[in-house]
């Protein structure tokens, strides 16, 4: 198995987000991050001045996921928060809690490199491969 982590590809117009992990909450922390990298240049480099809990919901583990990052997305272009250290508090397949860890944008500071306009359905997935691989990817309209 691939150590933690996630990766991009491009897709028509669009942009995807491949993750992998050993169990479904760093999945899911996974694909927060890969997002964040892809939406700031230096998400590296962030402070955790602030944080926030965060509770999402979906009938099955892709919508979960869908609305998962649709939140942190709408966080990022409302409150203008980015994230450094996510901490996944409660998690099943329809239900999860987390506390976000960052800092107000400073675009003196980071640099934005693309808007996320939202979080798509199309060819979404996230499976469990065996007992130690997690996988999922998703693809967000630009």
């Amino acid at each position: 198995m691939k150590p933690q982590g996630y990766s991009q590809f491009e897709h028509t117009g669009d942009i995807g987000l491949t993750f992998w992990a050993d169990d479904m909450a760093e999945l899911f922390r996974q694909s927060a991050m890969g997002m964040f990298h892809l939406m700031v240049a230096t998400p590296a480099n962030l402070v955790e001045q602030r944080s926030r809990i965060i509770h999402s919901a979906g009938e099955n583990p892709e919508e979960l996921l869908v609305n998962w990052l649709s939140e942190l997305n709408f966080n990022f272009s409302h409150f203008h928060e980015i994230y450094s250290r996510i901490e996944i508090i409660e998690l099943d397949d329809k239900h999860l809690v987390a506390e976000l860890f960052g800092e107000k944008l400073n675009t003196q500071l980071h640099r934005i490199k693309l808007e996320i306009k939202a979080v798509t359905f199309h060819q979404l997935s996230v499976e469990k491969l065996d007992d130690n691989t997690w996988r999922g990817q998703v693809i967000f309209d630009i």
